[in-house]
């Protein structure tokens, strides 16, 4: 890791960092091996978190870096942190003391740094125990109001509201009141008003006091009833997450093997031996072919079973017939139009029939065709019409 930094593979050590926490493994050695390549055997371990968020800086100067005020921090940098303080308490102790040794003008200018601010919400969502966490509560007491009018800001000051006790709380409001007016006038300060009620705490404190204590005496019971290890809960949610990846993978694969199993069987008809089709009721089921065939001859077989109105049909009716009475005027019986002077019949030609539909079946059942099969099939009535 260090080679990798004096490299300027610092993106390189980031993803390190954050794939450690992800999967949960070599964080210890991580960890470890990032703050020896930043300090020295002679050196103490209280400068790790000041170098890690100038990290540029302090590698292109080592020895002769010092703290740059009004300075913007580094991203990389901030990334690696937030990754660190997700490790578990006993991973990330020198880090914490470094961050704890800071001194309030410094604490400060990290809270109002776009990265800065997201290392302070990681560090209070951290398995640092709470009495580490309102030692960076009392170095930013006085200037929640300045912090809250940047818009990263605004996310620290509701952090630390939330993972604060009740004396702490009212304390980080009344000053939000006193910049009220001009953080109303913001989109991200409107939100954070609404969200810690201040109006409420402007108008009724009494009010303000009693619904805090009774949702802390609610989150209380719930705590007690169901546990307080947030990051217990975190890890269920995970764990669901990874479930049903994994489960969705699973039935990805079993479609796909599906797929490649109904490919492998299907049978190869490009063989001499197999050229031609199976004429057996089953062969659409064993041998799957075309979906232009199969529905040719489904639609051929269909209409055999169903007549259509006004077209003759080869199946005999078994239907009773009433007695038929011939035209007057024609004692062969032949029918003729209604109200027509011609003598030709209404249908004509009727010795030459049109091809029958079990002809025109066998016919879509070949494989390979003709060209006067194709006609034929096609275009059943050009023969009698021509």
């Amino acid at each position: 890791m260090k080679e990798l930094l004096e490299l300027g593979k610092t993106g390189v050590v980031a993803s390190m960092l954050a794939a450690c926490q992800r999967l949960e493994t070599y964080r210890l050695e991580s960890s470890q091996a990032l703050a020896a390549a930043l300090s020295s055997d002679s050196e103490s371990t209280k400068s790790i978190v000041a170098r890690i968020l100038f990290l540029e800086n302090y590698l292109h100067e080592r020895s002769n870096w010092k703290w740059i005020l009004g300075a913007k921090m580094s991203i990389l940098g901030c990334l690696m942190l937030q990754s660190i303080f997700q490790y578990p308490h006993q991973y990330i102790r020198p880090y914490v003391a470094s961050l704890l040794a800071m001194g309030d003008d410094q604490i400060l200018q990290i809270s109002k740094d776009s990265g800065g601010c997201r290392v302070l919400e990681s560090f209070l969502g951290s398995s640092a125990t709470a009495k580490r966490k309102f030692n960076v509560f009392g170095k930013l007491q006085g200037h929640y109001g300045d912090i809250a009018m940047n818009p990263s800001g605004s996310f620290l000051v509701e952090k630390c509201f939330t993972a604060s006790n009740f004396s702490h709380k009212e304390a980080i409001v009344a000053e939000l009141l006193a910049v009220q007016s001009d953080l109303s006038k913001t989109r991200h300060g409107f939100h954070l008003l609404k969200k810690l009620d201040v109006d409420r705490y402007a108008r009724r404190p009494e009010q303000w006091r009693a619904s805090r204590t009774s949702k802390e005496t609610t989150q209380k019971k719930f705590e007690a009833e169901f546990g307080s290890n947030s990051q217990s809960t975190g890890q269920i949610v995970k764990e669901k997450f990874s479930q049903s990846r994994t489960k969705k993978r699973k039935q990805k694969e079993k479609v796909d093997k599906i797929t490649e199993d109904a490919r492998s069987n299907k049978p190869d008809f490009s063989q001499k031996g197999n050229s031609k089709r199976p004429k057996s009721g089953n062969a659409t089921s064993e041998n799957p072919l075309s979906e232009g065939a199969s529905a040719s001859m489904v639609f051929l077989k269909g209409s055999v079973k169903r007549k259509s109105p006004g077209f003759l049909s080869d199946k005999p009716s078994f239907k009773k017939q009433k007695p038929h009475k011939p035209d007057s005027g024609r004692p062969d019986g032949k029918r003729f139009v209604r109200d027509s002077d011609t003598s030709a019949p209404f249908v004509k030609n009727a010795g030459k029939q049109k091809q029958s539909i079990a002809e025109l079946a066998d016919l879509a059942g070949k494989e390979k065709l003709t060209a006067s099969e194709v006609r034929k099939l096609l275009k059943p009535e050009m023969s009698g019409k021509s």
